[in-house]
This record gives structure tokens, C-alpha cells and sequence, in this order.
């Protein structure tokens, strides 16, 4: 309904709502910008976070920048919690497979 803004199943019931309010997407740009603030600068420049995936020594995060390109940066985590990336790749894209 409403161009995607709600979503119903075929028994009439609410099963997703894509509706931010203002107050919303203020709260998700100063958590977005909080979490740039402990990235080192090289990784600074993302639109929005994607995964974060952390095991005890290890940070991996993968960002979605400009235009639809992802980045995939790992490493070791520092004393500070921000990442030393050791590995960077850029303009990634995100590929569907399969027909989940």
C-alpha cells in the first residue's frame, strides 16, 4: 500500500511498515556519524553501515558508500575499539543470487 509504505499479507495483516519518521532518520544520521567518529580516516567515508561482524581480536565491516558500491574493510581491533585495517576493497556491489 501507499508505494511500499506498508506492507499487508494476504490475510489483512501488517506485516512491514517502511514508514522513518523526521525523528527517526535524525537518530540514525548522529549514529551513523558517531560510528565514523572511532574509524580510523581511511574508512571514515561511507554512507551507511551494512555488517559488522566482530570476534575478539577481529572487526570486519562492510559499508555501503556512493552510488551502490560497497566497501570491505577487516582487521585487528585497537585499544581505542576503532579497526587497523589490514585489508580493504572497494567498489563492491551487492549481487542477489538464488530466488529467496
Amino acid at each position: 500500500m501507499d508505494n511500499g509504505h506498508l506492507w499487508i499479507d494476504d490475510g489483512g495483516k501488517i506485516i512491514a511498515s517502511n514508514y522513518q519518521s523526521d525523528f527517526a532518520k535524525e537518530q540514525k544520521y548522529h549514529l551513523i556519524n558517531s560510528d565514523k567518529e572511532i574509524l580510523k580516516n581511511s574508512l571514515r567515508s561511507f554512507e551507511s553501515p551494512t555488517y559488522k561482524i566482530e570476534s575478539e581480536n577481529y572487526l570486519i565491516k562492510i559499508d555501503e558508500s556512493k552510488q551502490n558500491k560497497y566497501r570491505y574493510a577487516s582487521g585487528k581491533i585497537a585499544a581505542d575499539e576503532s579497526i587497523k585495517p589490514n585489508l580493504i576493497l572497494s567498489n563492491g556491489k551487492f549481487e542477489f543470487q538464488g530466488n529467496g
